[in-house]
């Protein structure tokens, strides 16, 4: 899938793509943390009777920030192997037009770059796949369970803490 939205002097367009290298320079920055705090914090019982939607209940968070931690990763090195037409040379990574991360290889990798850019699209499927599978876990566990667990979500963790004492 591409979106590509063109004016005569391509500005929307790099203005979009630099909007998401940027970004996603920022998940792999802050996705560290999220996951080791999702550790530290440990997983809470689903109060799942079922085996296999226990086993879903808990699989399924892990495996989305998994996905989205790989295909992080997987865009810049899609980036730093692409080849830069003005340069020649592999690409930088742009961080919201504040400064540029330079590129780990000499030159590019052209071969690599294909298989890194499939691999970024494919992930994003695999993306969309799980989040429309966990949202329906969410909605199905909130129509079944009823025991709390959409609210448990939206809580602030001072509030849920305040609610044990």
């Amino acid at each position: 899938m591409e979106w590509t939205i063109t004016f005569d002097d391509q500005s929307l367009y790099v203005s979009i793509k630099q909007l998401h290298i940027s970004t996603g320079v920022l998940l792999c920055l802050v996705l560290p943390a999220r996951i080791a705090w999702r550790v530290a914090e440990g997983w809470k019982d689903s109060g799942l009777r079922n085996k296999l939607l226990r086993i879903a209940a808990l699989a399924g968070p892990v495996l989305l920030l998994a996905l989205i931690s790989a295909q992080a990763m997987v865009g810049l090195f899609a980036r730093w192997t692409d080849k830069n037409w003005e340069t020649g040379m592999a690409q930088t990574l742009p961080f919201f037009g504040m400064f540029e991360i330079p590129a780990i290889f000499d030159q590019p990798l052209p071969d690599w770059n294909h298989w890194l850019e499939d691999a970024h699209e494919i992930l994003e499927e695999l993306i969309i796949a799980m989040l429309l599978l966990h949202i329906a876990g969410a909605v199905f566990h909130w129509i079944t369970a009823s025991r709390g667990t959409t609210q448990n979500m939206a809580q602030a963790p001072e509030e849920e803490a305040g609610q044990k004492h």
